[in-house]
């Protein structure tokens, strides 16, 4: 038997349809009725997505060079207008 990773359970074939069906993957094969029950399951359980935003790497580094380039007492919108320049 493989051992689950620390802090979270066994992956099982329902997780992974709940999965898929939550974070909205296109591709699934999981009938109209599944899509409902997980929906219905998760409002019920009150689910909420913890989805991380997906940045290509142009924009991460972007984002980097902002958060470098900002301090504690920093007025923000300065700060992004002198990386603009």
């Amino acid at each position: 038997m493989a051992a689950s990773r620390v802090g979270n359970p066994p992956r099982t074939t329902a997780g992974a349809a709940a999965s898929m069906i939550l974070t909205g993957r296109p591709d699934t094969r999981l009938s109209a009725e599944a899509h409902e029950r997980v929906h219905a399951a998760a409002m019920q359980l009150g689910y909420r997505p913890n989805n991380p935003v997906q940045l290509d790497a142009a924009a991460r580094a972007e984002v980097e060079a902002f958060l470098e380039a900002l301090d504690a007492d920093d007025d923000v919108q300065n700060v992004y207008a002198a990386l603009a320049d």
